[in-house]
């Protein structure tokens, strides 16, 4: 289909002839395309098990997998929600309207024969987790309808070299554990360029007789070629994650191992010899001598242990030793405890103020989770704003999740004007709301 652009200079026009059919990208092959074949994957991280690495940090760290919570809650809000745009009577400005699935059976259908709530809530949860998810659509024998729908789990997949004659990936492969690069046992699925419209997608799966297909969807690359590097992974790159982690792990381990003694008792054999005289050494044989030091020890020790003993005293002659110098006949030495209490707590709060500084989570939608930090939990308003801000941020990363909607609405002929977005929940005080919050689009 040709179209005509005047482009007018003053008094005088230019007419234009545009062929749509001929305007092709210019193809940039990257690094190593150049020996590119096929079933050859591109690693995610210098091992290919960047991923599992990642999450299983993640998993350790409390604020990081209360960020992460959040960024998906709020990213999902109260759900995928219907409207339409609709010019008002009274206003003539143009004002969304609420639909609802109900209204639209083929659209009822197909979110009910696909827990497309499901498919959403998880693909949200790749996208926020690694900033790419890989769902996979499974057409009819006549190319007409998208009749399924699947979230493969972006951890487990790998994209193929690019080919360097096409210009992208052709082929994402999936399989659990990933300790090399082999893809002898994975799973392979067709992937289509993200970037294409519904036409060209079409076009290129009847071309190669395809009926299921991988539809890339990620948040932006900067250089990146095959998976993103989301900004707040950082705190995993940086050391951050890492220093979180391993304070828990070293107190832990403190605490089973260090020695809980509090005194240390030094009894003078001299004591022994005074009190007993010369039936010390004459009369008691050696058994009776140790018997004799362990009862005493044990009598010192109960005089000393126990919630009873706080604030007791303790009575001990003075003794000349051999040098005529006077000594205790019994020394208690307090044994410094090396582990104060709250040690190691600024640490944790530092390195846990950068976890959600990356994530851009303020800490007060998360109880103010810095372990003995001086921030509080925040007032309601301040959780209020913080959300309302938070929410507000998350446009651009619905929109990366839209793409599958609009998609699938082009491709099985649903009504052109429903549209579709991811419902904001709006935090409120309780006298003016009585459940605490409102919902907007």
């Amino acid at each position: 289909m040709k179209q005509t652009h005047g482009v007018y200079f003053g008094k005088a026009s230019v007419s234009l002839m545009v062929d749509e059919r001929h305007q092709k990208p210019t193809k940039v092959i990257h690094k190593g395309e150049t020996n590119f074949k096929k079933g050859v994957i591109a690693p995610w991280g210098d091992d290919n098990r960047y991923p599992n690495k990642f999450m299983d940090a993640i998993r350790l760290n409390g604020a990081a997998s209360g960020g992460l919570s959040l960024l998906k809650s709020a990213h999902y809000g109260n759900g995928l929600t219907f409207y339409k745009n609709q010019k008002s009577e009274t206003t003539g400005k143009r004002e969304k309207v609420i639909e609802y699935k109900e209204d639209h059976p083929e659209v009822q259908a197909f979110f009910k024969r696909n827990k497309m709530n499901t498919f959403f809530t998880e693909t949200i949860n790749d996208l926020e987790s690694y900033g790419i998810g890989f769902p996979s659509l499974i057409l009819s024998k006549d190319y007409k309808k998208v009749l399924r729908i699947r979230r493969q789990k972006t951890a487990w997949g790998r994209r193929e070299l690019m080919n360097p004659s096409s210009g992208f990936s052709e082929m994402v492969y999936f399989k659990n554990q990933w300790d090399d690069d082999d893809t002898k046992d994975a799973a392979k699925i067709h992937s289509v360029d993200p970037m294409w419209c519904y036409e060209e997608i079409l076009e290129y799966c009847r071309k190669k007789r395809i009926y299921e297909f991988v539809l890339p969807v990620h948040y932006t690359m900067t250089d990146e070629a095959y998976y993103p590097k989301p900004t707040w992974h950082a705190i995993f790159n940086n050391g951050w994650l890492e220093v979180s982690n391993s304070i828990p792990m070293y107190k832990k381990h403190l605490f089973k191992n260090q020695l809980n003694i509090k005194f240390l008792v030094h009894v003078s054999e001299a004591y022994f010899e005074e009190q007993y005289g010369d039936d010390w050494t004459d009369k008691f044989d050696v058994d009776e001598r140790n018997k004799i030091r362990e009862e005493t020890l044990k009598a010192i020790d109960d005089h000393l242990s126990g919630n009873e003993s706080s604030g007791r005293s303790m009575y001990s002659r003075k003794l000349k030793d051999d040098d005529g110098k006077w000594v205790n006949a019994i020394e208690i030495e307090p044994i410094d405890n090396k582990m104060k209490e709250g040690s190691y707590l600024p640490d944790a709060t530092a390195a846990n103020t950068e976890i959600l500084f990356a994530m851009m989570v303020d800490a007060s939608l998360i109880g103010g989770g810095v372990p003995g930090g001086n921030m509080g939990s925040g007032s309601g308003s301040d959780k209020r704003v913080a959300f309302d801000i938070l929410s507000a941020l998350f446009k651009t990363k619905r929109d990366t999740t839209l793409q599958i909607w609009d998609l699938i609405k082009e491709w099985n002929g649903w009504d052109p004007d429903l549209q579709a977005g991811f419902e904001n929940v709006k935090l409120t005080t309780l006298d003016k709301n009585p459940n605490g919050k409102q919902s907007g689009i």
